[in-house]
């Protein structure tokens, strides 16, 4: 491995150093002339040496002495050891002479010390022999600089150093009389703070520790429970360290960026069972005793670039009533010190608030004195001890490891000769995560660390039902079987990937939990509810208060003026001065008025007609003018003219006849069809007026391209069918369609980049959301979607009469498995290919593939149909029909659950999008409706829990285009009205409804609200449906395209929901009679599958066979 020392990150760690032993702690250090750390042969033990060394150069060095100064720092070293810390020495001289480094990973406090004053870097290579003076001269250096008071040189007593390099360096400061003082306690104080790269490798080391506990150690303890083979304490232990050395890439998706070769271990695991349990994690051993079904202690600590991480965690089988409210409040005393070790906080003061909330909540236990420690380069910095009487103020960049425990508590539920917790006495709980103290100003004052590794009891706490039990349950029979399956797929949104059984499953079933986890929510709402306040006031106090323009608006204002002609001489020859006549090239219609002809642009045209009347053909030509609606088809050319001269006279209409109606007729079709080119024209120029110039795609053409063929892509490039092959390439994605067309997408320009594998369903999913659109044959799209089909999206029944033994059948079903498997490895081998060559790219963002989670999947209806919709981790997606539904939770500033009713089937959901995210032309909601009830609980848990966002619930639908234009306004989140009055800030006022004050409201008049925003948002869904529909279709249907586009349809009124829902249902009736009927006169296989909305003939989107059930 290559050894890189950064020179001025290294440089600003000694300047630290320095300005804390000379001048901030000069009593911790002795009041020395200098700081001497001597390095000798390596010790297995990590002396306090070293880790300075780690902690200032990040790498340790074996035999070698570091001299700190006041004004400058020695090292004595071999040559080649010293030629590592040329970059140091350069940078250096650099600060003397005046030119100070950038601020090295955000270290503010070590760009002040080296402002302060500058600090040298001498390097003195010393022969292996020792036989020069190098350490001589160095020592009278040191007394030298002790002058008349007699100084002496900073040590670390208990680390002398080991071989002849450490003894030289004893001999040579007894020599020169020098007089030694120890400054170890100075030492551990300047090694708190840590700046932002020691916080990076923390993360990191938290990200490692809390993925073995979620992925390794929760799987062996369930399988253990679950199979009855009990593994001893100490094997256990061995395995789960043996995990934390392999490689981060095979444990968790979360782990892709580690340096496997930075990785080591810092606290080796350790599994403790029963109830005798150390509760000291720094201090505790597993014993060779096997693992028992009641409690259970975790804890393990990575180790990432020299600094530490740990965590510890108590996981339960059949917890007593005891045991459960110990840990509620051992959660509460954790999540206190969690909170409360925030910047400007006095360390023995949040200690003493805990102790406190545990001695009232588990009374008769013993609490350990010390609830953590400091962490980092150590694995427990005894500095910041977490102890009563701290009363050290905590600072910006401490990191502590916080260690919450109770010891000997008594069980009130204890039964003589029961098994498991019901029999011990007494119990042990531990919990410990690392945190990392940010900014005050933060909206997170501390990081936890560690914080992937679950801590709720939900979580952490099993139920084993007894064998006997089992036995007595078998005369139920399968029935038993079901009830246990649908208890778990109400749960399954917050179980854990692991093995499970009729033996064990999760206890969340007693209405008790969820009464509480209900009220616990209602806390953390409040909290998020602070938080959101905030951000929206800051956002709002950054916004300029400038609207955005629309693509049309922007059009309008960069029109160029109508003008077809200079002057008449430019007329053409061959018009007649008494016929109509249609010039095409200059887009104009040259009308005869008074024996001349006068010039018309197109764009004037509003529309035309022909009819006959009384034996004669009419042609009446309906221009634009200042006054009535210009309509969506108005060229922006002629809007700029009317708003530019409003008060100019316009021409209305004019009419022609003639007993030859032949002319007109050709001067209509002429008219009609330069109209159709230039709305198409005006069309492609208003989608590209705002679209994000892309950087060129860099084409990766010396190395092996990572590459997937035969790909379907949505939308179509052209035609009815985009096939393709899909190439990673140094910047960007290429699709290669065989007809030619290429498509480049940008990694930068990729906001959410998700992979779907096929799971009983039709397609395997590659899907791009974009930060910005672009175009895609004829229009602009945000949604890439690449997929190939695993089987038929329908299949014909006719003849198909086959037993379920049937070995064509079987053999079928395996073919489809096994193409499955095939294409969802394939699938998953080319993300990961692109994850690596995207990071390898030092110019490009990170690209990082996300997955649906399954688990927390709901179906509801958005964008017109019903859908399956499953949370990712950064957006809510739809992906398997077309047009996909995509909803960035970055975006969302407020959701709320309408029509939450009692006794109700399902519920609805408005997503309220932030102001910054709402581009022009789109809906201010997002709304998602007909959600079945049971996943309220759920998605309201995964709101608070994981995306940290403020939701409300209330019994009506609200009329959210009314609401949002309040929304809108600046004093929206302020406490009180224009009038000074005070008001509910924000959202707040839908807190009330969650409480049932809206319950007394009239029932019709609720009916009636519920029904308009319903039709509005059918609307809304609809003409986004609609508009994806089209992008199918537009290659088909541009030869049928005539002027008829031109005029505005009349929109039909909206039927109530229950007529709307009986007239889709007879429709749906009907429509599958007249296909079985053409079926058997056309004897076609295909009419079986057939339903009554038009298939899509690319495989593209999924065959439903019927209108979408809508309840």
């Amino acid at each position: 491995m290559d050894i890189v020392i950064p020179g001025p990150r290294t440089l600003l760690r000694l300047a630290k150093l320095r300005d804390q032993a000379f001048v901030h702690d000069r009593d911790a250090f002795g009041k020395v002339a200098a700081v001497s750390l001597v390095n000798g042969k390596r010790e297995e033990k990590e002396s306090l040496v070293t880790s300075m060394q780690l902690n200032v150069l990040d790498y340790e060095f074996p035999s070698t002495l570091m001299v700190l100064f006041a004004d400058r720092v020695v090292f004595v070293s071999t040559k080649k050891k010293l030629s590592h810390l040329e970059d140091l020495r350069a940078t250096a001289e650099a600060a003397v002479a005046g030119k100070l480094p950038a601020s090295a990973d955000g270290d503010v406090r070590g760009m002040a010390a080296l402002k302060r004053a500058p600090l040298a870097v001498e390097l003195r290579a010393r022969a292996k022999s020792g036989d020069d003076d190098v350490m001589s001269k160095l020592a009278e250096e040191i007394k030298a600089a002790g002058g008349s008071a007699g100084a002496g040189v900073g040590v670390v007593a208990k680390a002398p150093g080991l071989g002849d390099f450490a003894k030289d360096w004893r001999d040579a400061l007894e020599a020169a009389g020098v007089s030694t003082a120890d400054c170890t306690a100075g030492l551990v104080q300047s090694m708190a703070i840590k700046d932002r790269y020691a916080a990076e490798a923390m993360k990191q080391a938290g990200l490692m520790s809390a993925a073995i506990m979620r992925k390794k150690f929760h799987e062996a303890f369930t399988t253990a429970i679950e199979d009855g083979k009990m593994p001893s304490l100490a094997e256990l232990s061995k395995a789960m360290t043996e995990a934390g050395t392999e490689d981060p890439r095979t444990i968790s998706k979360t782990l892709k960026g580690l340096d496997h070769d930075a990785l080591d271990i810092g606290l080796p695991a350790c599994v403790q069972s029963g109830s005798s349990i150390n509760v000291d994690i720094f201090k505790a051993t597993p014993s060779t005793e096997k693992l028992t079904a009641d409690t259970a202690v975790f804890s393990f600590g990575a180790r990432y670039r020299s600094f530490h991480a740990v965590l510890a965690r108590t996981l339960f089988v059949n917890t007593t009533r005891s045991q459960t409210e110990a840990y509620k409040a051992l959660t509460e005393a954790h999540g206190t010190l969690l909170e409360g070790l925030k910047a400007g906080s006095v360390i023995g003061d949040v200690v003493k608030e805990a102790r406190a909330i545990l001695s009232k909540g588990v009374p008769g236990a013993t609490i350990p004195e010390c609830m953590g420690s400091g962490v980092g380069v150590l694995v427990e910095e005894p500095g910041l001890r977490l102890t009563e009487d701290n009363t050290r103020t905590v600072e910006e960049g401490m990191s502590f490891a916080v260690v919450t425990a109770v010891k000997d508590a008594p069980n009130e539920d204890f039964k003589e000769g029961a098994k498991g917790n019901a029999g011990m006495k007494t119990f042990c709980q531990v919990l410990a995560d690392s945190i990392v103290v940010m900014s005050a100003a933060d909206p997170h004052p501390t990081f936890v660390l560690t914080n992937k590794a679950d801590r709720d009891l939900g979580k952490v706490r099993f139920y084993l039902e007894d064998e006997e039990g089992d036995e007595d349950d078998d005369e139920d029979g399968e029935e038993d079987d079901d009830d246990d399956d649908e208890e778990e797929e109400d749960v399954g949104a917050y179980r854990d990937q692991v093995r499970r059984s009729s033996r064990i499953k999760e206890a969340v079933g007693d209405t008790d939990q969820l009464r509480q986890e209900r009220e616990q929510r209602a806390l953390q709402l409040v909290k998020i509810f602070e938080r959101s306040v905030a951000e929206r006031r800051a956002e709002l106090d950054k916004a300029t208060g400038g609207s955005k323009e629309t693509p049309r608006e922007l059009a309008v204002r960069k029109a160029k003026p109508i003008r077809a002609y200079d002057s008449p001489a430019e007329y053409p020859v061959s018009a007649a001065p008494n016929r109509v006549f249609v010039d095409k090239e200059r887009q104009c219609v040259l009308l005869p008025m008074y024996g001349q002809l006068v010039p018309f642009h197109v764009a004037c045209i509003r529309s035309v007609t022909k009819k006959e009347e009384g034996g004669r053909t009419v042609l009446r030509i309906n221009f634009y003018g200042p006054g009535q609606s210009a309509g969506k088809t108005c060229p922006p050319a002629m809007v700029a003219a009317m708003e530019q001269n409003p008060y100019h006279a316009y021409v209305r209409v004019l009419s022609y006849q003639s007993k030859e109606g032949r002319n007109l007729s050709h001067a209509e079709r002429l008219i009609k069809d330069i109209q159709k080119r230039m709305h198409s024209e005006t069309a492609q120029r208003t989608e590209r007026s705002n679209l994000v110039k892309q950087p060129k795609l860099l084409v990766n053409r010396a190395g092996k391209v990572p590459r997937l063929q035969r790909l379907n892509m949505w939308p179509h490039i052209s035609g009815r069918k985009s096939v393709g092959a899909l190439e990673a390439h140094t910047n960007g994605l290429r699709f290669r369609a065989e007809r030619g067309e290429i498509l480049d997408i940008i990694y930068d320009n990729i906001r959410h980049a998700i992979f779907q594998p096929c799971k009983k369903d039709l397609y395997v999913i590659i899907h791009f959301h974009l930060h910005h659109p672009i175009m895609v044959g004829k229009k602009k799209h945000r949604d890439i979607k690449f997929f190939t089909e695993v089987m038929e999206s329908a299949q014909s029944l006719e003849g198909t009469r086959r037993s379920m033994y049937d070995p064509d059948e079987l053999a079928e079903e395996q073919r489809e498995r096994n193409l499955r498997q095939q294409l969802n490895k394939a699938f998953r081998n080319f993300v990961q290919k692109t994850e690596l060559v995207a990071q390898s790219e030092p110019h490009s963002s990170a690209l990082e593939f996300d997955a649906p989670s399954r688990d927390l999947s709901f179906h509801g209806r958005a964008l017109r149909e019903m859908v399956e919709i499953s949370p990712c981790r950064d957006c809510i997606v739809s992906l398997s029909e077309n047009p996909p539904f995509v909803l960035s939770l970055d975006d969302v500033e407020h959701v709320h659950f309408e029509r939450v009713i009692y006794g109700a089937k399902n519920f609805d959901i408005a997503f309220v999008l932030k102001a910054s995210a709402v581009e022009p032309g789109q809906d201010e909601v997002r709304m998602v409706t007909m959600v079945p009830m049971q996943h309220l609980d759920t998605l309201q848990k995964w709101l608070v829990d994981v995306v940290e966002q403020l939701y409300t619930q209330g019994t009506r639908a609200m009329n959210w285009k009314t609401m949002m234009a309040v929304a809108r306004e600046p004093s929206f989140y302020s406490d009180k009205d224009e009038d000074g009055e005070p008001k509910p800030i924000g959202w707040a006022f839908l807190m009330d409804s969650t409480e049932g004050g809206e319950e007394e409201e009239d029932e019709e008049e609720e009916g009636e609200a519920f029904e308009a925003d319903e039709d509005d948002d059918d609307d809304d869904d609809d003409e986004e449906f609609d508009e994806a529909v089209d992008d199918e279709e537009e290659e088909e249907d541009d030869d049928d395209e005539d002027g008829d586009e031109f005029e505005e349809d009349d929109e039909e009124e909206v039927a109530d929901w229950e007529t709307m829902e009986r007239n889709a249902m007879e429709e749906d009736r009907r429509a599958e009679a007249l296909d079985r009927e053409r079926s058997r006169k056309e004897g076609a296989s295909e009419g079986a599958g057939s339903s009554s909305r038009k298939r899509p003939r690319d495989g593209g989107e999924r065959s439903s066979g019927k209108r979408s059930k809508r309840a």
